[in-house]
């Protein structure tokens, strides 16, 4: 047998098929392949539906929501939170990125004026970055525990106030864009 095992050799046994599985209903049959597929009965159909329609009512009495509604992102911007965030960013931002609008202090850290490319992330990936520094950044700190939730929402007003008209609603769009993914992604 070329290529093979001649059917004398040592350890050598034939592919013999598996005896028939006994016939259950809801087996369904594949012809010669022998595969056995078991389907519940409508009584186990019934059992999963009632967590299911119980676990939809709980989350429509509770305010559930798949609209994204409760989503922080994007950033509101109101003329208190941009104050605040202007202040935050003094004290904390700009060391490293110099006033936004100017050019960056360190070398290498990024603009955050309209000709940098902050704008072109969604606010929750800025927020995130803010908090637990950007995955490739080398020499920015984590601002977790340093700065509030609300603290960084501020400064990202504040960035974001700086910015045209057009690239802010480019910028909430594909914030809003993320926000739907995420909750596609969730299940929601």
């Amino acid at each position: 047998m070329p290529g093979g095992r001649p059917a004398d050799a040592p350890g050598y046994a034939p592919y013999t098929r598996p005896p028939a599985a006994r016939n259950i209903p809801g087996d369904r049959d594949l012809g010669s392949r022998n595969v056995t597929l078991t389907f519940p009965g409508p009584r186990f159909r019934r059992l999963i539906w009632i967590p299911a329609a119980l676990a939809t009512l709980i989350l429509m009495a509770c305010g559930g929501s798949s609209s994204g509604a409760d989503s922080p992102f994007p950033i509101e911007l109101t003329s208190q939170r941009i104050a605040v965030g202007e202040q935050v960013y003094a004290a904390n931002c700009t060391v490293c990125h110099g006033q936004v609008g100017a050019p960056p202090t360190l070398p290498g850290a990024p603009s955050h004026a309209e000709d940098g490319h902050t704008w072109h992330h969604a606010d929750r990936h800025l927020f995130e970055w803010i908090l637990d520094r950007p995955p490739l950044a080398q020499v920015m700190p984590p601002f977790r525990g340093t700065l509030s939730d609300e603290e960084v929402s501020a400064v990202l007003a504040y960035i974001k106030s700086t910015w045209p008209a057009d690239i802010q609603s480019r910028q909430n769009e594909l914030s809003r864009l993320i926000e739907q993914q995420l909750l596609e992604d969730a299940g929601g």
